[in-house]
């Protein structure tokens, strides 16, 4: 198994000084970062730290310390580069079979029908490509890692004896086993090679050699009967006569030895096996009949271990499992025994079995074979929990499947006591409800081992997060309510790649309604640049990204997390003056305050900078302007189609900036409508009367009568208003932008000097201003009379 250890480099001391670092006033202390699990460690000294009650000050000084100053930068449970691929393999996987039990819940196909243990197996044949692939991959990287290759070789041993075990692809479990099982052993465990028997076919005498006895019993007992019969061919030039003749007997009792797979019902293979046993006796007897010395020290013993597996000795058959012998011990015994001592077996009896090996070769301590043995002996809990000890991934996945099986297996301490057998460890979990004492849902072993591999596996590689998503989201209430804390801590910016432009409102829009779609996030997958070859969310930038978490709070319905990632990214819009973008995530995420600050943005950028900026920035803003009644935002309007305060903001910036874009068009008659028509709907911020009265007061000044006869009354009784209005000290509330104007005005004419803005333009000066409104007013009512008259 990997190591879970690490090492700083470089070091902050030698190994034969920690005792005195340990005994000194001295500790390592770290600083876990929320994103992507990473580790801060530093040295700390405490020099005034309070002596233990009954002692005094330590006397150890603290050691000399080589990187006192250093901070070491580490990951917590990082996702090694070579595991990349096999976990976006093995998701794509895991997504597909959630879908698959999803439509058999909802066809009503119960869980252990024979129709989903076949398409099980498919499932775990999927898996074992995915960890084979994986393998390859680790046999050709540099340098080479022995142990986590020999790590993933485990892996993939042990969950294919999971799928022999629980599935077949024909989804019948109730048969025999035994051939199952040899199949298992013989594509995991090697016994004879080629290469093994041609060195001895160049032999004078390859009876004699070392191994030659060995490797003729041990691939008669995995049925390799090619390599054996070869074997035997060649002590026909022997020149014992007996042997000779007991070789050709071997031939045709291994030739003739009966398979279950050959016949098509149980009771005809087990007449056709009895028939053989048959003839095995008679090499028995060939056996008895001879001299107590013959073939003493040189084929005697290896020809009795022969005839031994082909009766089915149980001792003979253990003892060329020993790994002494050169088997491989345990699980050899076990995945033989229905071969040749009780061609019976079936699945429910592996665990009788497994008690009958084990006494005589015992389960080692490594864990691989622990897990193994656990399965074997049905103690499913056991077998899940030390396949995450062993694995997180794999413990995570084995439980998912078992889950898709059936089994009901909760996160609860093992039981004191657990007879192997079926039913094993959770026969009790079986009896649990599904709410615990308080009503809750009860956390169960698939769940609890999915949300870990999640949080300390794919958490550890911003790359994953949506993976990570997907898997927390699969695992109940828990695993949902964890979903938050994943995007909160996503990094993210707002640049925007020319190819691509920018997401407009109508790709947020509705996230807090109920028509909103999670086909983008699909999109984004598709088109997503990849990180060792898979699917990598974490390697999108800028708006892309953005437009990816926005799917992904759709998707798994975050409200909350949405309006908070609307918040930020209002923020960060409005540093790069992108107000348009920032009022339609306001929009979306329902910021009522933030749309009527940047709508206040915009109206001061028109002061700052005049019409020319303030027309490209609004142009971005989404436009709102009559609602129809299909498409009406309550935000915005009510039930009458009213706008309210902030969709007033919104209809007054495309109403003002239309209004200049149709002056500039030379589309005048057009512009003084647009200006007066915002007044009537009195969207016109009162700040701002005094600058929409002095644009329209210069349109006053044209030679063509561009405002009706009430249009301009209406224009007048405004200015009047404001005069009233400031009499009583309130000019400010409706000559406000008029003053700003007036003064950046002023301070350009300075020609940027310090000293131009402290000399701000007061009410009077605005109300100055006024009269030449009120004049123009005046004059244009005037003429309107006189072209009446006339």
């Amino acid at each position: 198994m990997p190591s879970q250890n690490g090492r700083l480099e470089p070091p902050l001391l030698l190994e034969a000084l920690y005792p005195e670092l340990r005994r000194s006033d001295a500790a390592l202390s770290m600083t876990l970062s929320p994103r992507a699990n990473n580790l801060a460690v530093h040295a700390q000294v405490f020099r005034e730290r309070p002596p233990a009650k009954g002692q005094g000050i330590s006397q150890f000084k603290v050691p000399t310390l080589a990187n006192q100053d250093s901070i070491w930068l580490a990951k917590l449970g990082a996702t090694p580069p070579s595991a990349a691929q096999l976990y976006s393999d093995t998701y794509v996987t895991w997504v597909a079979l959630g879908n698959y039990a999803e439509e058999l819940q909802q066809s009503g196909i119960p869980t252990d029908s024979s129709q989903n243990t076949e398409n099980l197996n498919r499932f775990i044949d999927l898996y074992l490509e995915n960890t084979q692939a994986h393998i390859s991959r680790l046999a050709l990287e540099e340098p080479f890692d022995e142990d986590n290759y020999e790590h993933w070789l485990s892996v993939h041993t042990s969950l294919h004896l999971f799928q022999t075990i629980f599935t077949s692809p024909s989804g019948m479990t109730t048969g025999l086993v035994g051939e199952e099982m040899l199949l298992w052993l013989n594509l995991n465990f090697v016994a004879v090679t080629k290469e093994e028997v041609k060195g001895f076919a160049g032999k004078q005498e390859p009876w004699l050699a070392e191994g030659f006895w060995k490797l003729l019993v041990r691939a008669t007992i995995r049925c390799l009967s090619e390599g054996a019969v070869r074997f035997i061919k060649m002590l026909t030039s022997h020149p014992s006569l007996t042997l000779r003749q007991i070789a050709l007997n071997l031939q045709r009792v291994l030739s003739s030895h009966p398979r279950s797979t050959s016949f098509n019902t149980e009771q005809e293979f087990y007449a056709a096996h009895r028939r053989w046993r048959g003839t095995v006796r008679g090499l028995r007897e060939q056996l008895n009949v001879l001299e107590e010395n013959d073939g003493r020290g040189e084929w005697r013993e290896g020809l009795e271990d022969l005839v031994g597996v082909l009766e089915g000795d149980k001792d003979v058959i253990l003892k060329v499992c020993d790994e002494e012998y050169g088997g491989y011990g345990w699980r050899e015994a076990v995945a033989v025994w229905g071969i040749w001592v009780d061609v019976e077996v079936k699945r429910l009896d592996l665990s009788e079995v497994v008690s009958l090996v084990i006494a005589k070769l015992p389960i080692s301590d490594a864990l691989d074979e622990k897990l193994q043995g656990s399965l074997l002996s049905q103690l499913l809990k056991r077998f899940v929990m030390r396949c995450a000890e062993f694995d997180l991934w794999f413990g995570a996945h084995i439980a998912d499947l078992l889950a898709k099986m059936g089994f009901r297996i909760y996160a609860t301490p093992l039981p004191a006591t657990a007879q192997s057998g079926p039913g094993g460890d959770i026969e009790e979990d079986e009896r649990l409800s599904e709410l615990d004492e308080d009503g809750h849902p009860r956390m169960t072993l698939r769940d609890h081992l999915l949300m870990d591999f999640a949080e300390r596996i794919l958490h550890g590689d911003p790359g994953f997060w949506s993976i990570e998503f997907d898997y927390l989201s699969m695992c109940g209430v828990e695993g949902r309510a964890r979903l938050g804390a994943v995007l909160r801590r996503l990094p993210f910016d707002v640049s925007v790649e020319p190819a691509n432009g920018v997401p407009s409102r109508n790709k947020v829009d509705g996230m807090l309604g109920s028509g909103s779609s999670a086909d983008g996030l699909d999109d984004l997958m598709d088109d997503g640049e990849e990180s060792n070859g898979g699917v990598n969310l974490g390697k999108l930038t800028g708006m892309k990204r953005v437009q990816a978490l926005i799917d992904a709070c759709s998707r798994y319905d975050l409200k909350d997390e949405f309006r908070e990632l609307c918040k930020v990214l209002t923020h960060r819009l409005i540093e790069e003056r992108r107000y348009g973008e920032a009022i339609a995530y306001c929009m979306s995420g329902e910021d009522n305050k933030s749309v009527a600050r940047i709508a206040d943005m915009l109206l001061n950028e028109y002061i700052e900078r005049g019409v020319d900026e303030f027309l490209t920035l609004v142009n971005d803003v989404p436009n709102i302007m009559d609602p129809t009644p299909d498409r009406a935002d309550p935000f915005f309007f009510d039930a009458l189609g009213v706008p309210t305060i902030y969709g007033s903001r919104l209809s007054f910036l495309s109403g003002y900036a239309q209004f200049h874009s149709m002056f500039r068009d030379g589309r005048k008659r057009e512009a003084a409508q647009t200006l007066v028509s915002m007044l009537n709907k009195e969207i016109v911020p009162r700040w701002w009367w005094g600058v929409v009265l002095l644009d329209a007061a210069g349109m006053c000044e044209d030679e063509e009568l561009w405002f009706a006869e009430e249009d301009a009354y209406d224009l007048l009784r405004r200015v009047e208003e404001i005069y009233i209005r400031s009499e009583q000290g309130n000019g400010s509330d409706y000559l406000g932008a008029l003053e700003k104007i007036m003064n950046v005005s002023r301070s350009k004419d300075a020609a940027g000097k310090r000293g131009a803005s402290s000399n701000a333009e007061s009410p009077s000066q605005a109300i100055k201003q006024l009269e030449v409104v009120r004049l123009s007013l005046a004059q244009y009512l005037a003429r309107v009379f006189t072209a009446k008259v006339m």
